[in-house]
Formats: C-alpha cells, sequence, structure tokens
C-alpha cells in the first residue's frame, strides 16, 4: 500500500514543528555526551574540557537562542495575523455602516426634497389665491 500525501503532509508538518527541537536536543546531547567522556576518561586534563567547552558553548548557545527565540516570534506571527484580521472585519463593518449611512442620508435629502417641492406648491397656490 502507498502512502497518500496526507501522511507526507503530516509528517512535513510534524517535521517543521519540532526540526528545531530535534535539532537542539541533539546537539546538546552531543555536547553533553562530549563533556560526559572527557570528565570520565581524562579527569586529570581539564584544559581539554576547557578548550571543548570554549569550542562548542557558542555553536550550543546560537542554537538555544534560535530555538527558544523561534517560539515568542511564532506567537507574535500568530497574534499580529489575529489583529490583521480583527482590523479587517472592523474595516468592513465600518464600511458597511459608512455605506448604510450614506443610503439613509440618500433618503433623507430626497424626503427634503419632497417636502420643499410640496412646500413651493402650496405657496404657489397661495399666491394665486390672493389678489
Amino acid at each position: 500500500m502507498e502512502p497518500n500525501r496526507s501522511d507526507f503532509s503530516k509528517l512535513e508538518a510534524f517535521l517543521d514543528k519540532f526540526y528545531p527541537f530535534l535539532l537542539a536536543l541533539v546537539m546538546m546531547a552531543g555536547f553533553m555526551w562530549l563533556i560526559t567522556e572527557v570528565v570520565c576518561y581524562c579527569p586529570e586534563n581539564l584544559d581539554l574540557l576547557k578548550t571543548l567547552s570554549a569550542i562548542f558553548l557558542g555553536p550550543i548557545g546560537t542554537i538555544l537562542g534560535f530555538y527558544f527565540g523561534q517560539r515568542p516570534t511564532e506567537k507574535l506571527t500568530q497574534r499580529v495575523g489575529e489583529l490583521t484580521e480583527l482590523s479587517e472585519r472592523t474595516l468592513e463593518e465600518k464600511e458597511n455602516a459608512t455605506r448604510r449611512e450614506r443610503v439613509e442620508a440618500s433618503e433623507e435629502v430626497e424626503r427634503m426634497r419632497n417636502d420643499l417641492r410640496e412646500a413651493i406648491q402650496t405657496i404657489e397656490q397661495l399666491k394665486k389665491l390672493i389678489p
């Protein structure tokens, strides 16, 4: 049986989500294993431990910084998306309200014109009655 596309997309989504975590975990485990090896098999050679720590702490710090820095960025991106959607909905609601107000204002202007025409006709009729 061949795997379908949804299986691959699920795997891809899983890897996208957990790849930085797995990378950080592998790097940390490797670093801890290396430090453990040096401490267990060469306890008298602390200079080697200092040198290895100096070499690997930069990349380890970078990876951990990237991993932990990525989480707030993802949350911030999600929040920006939510706020953008909210502002678009609000803008649409305001545009709809403005359209309704324009329609109502146009109807009111038309009513006032009709009232004015009637008033003018009434005045004309009154002028004809006065000699």
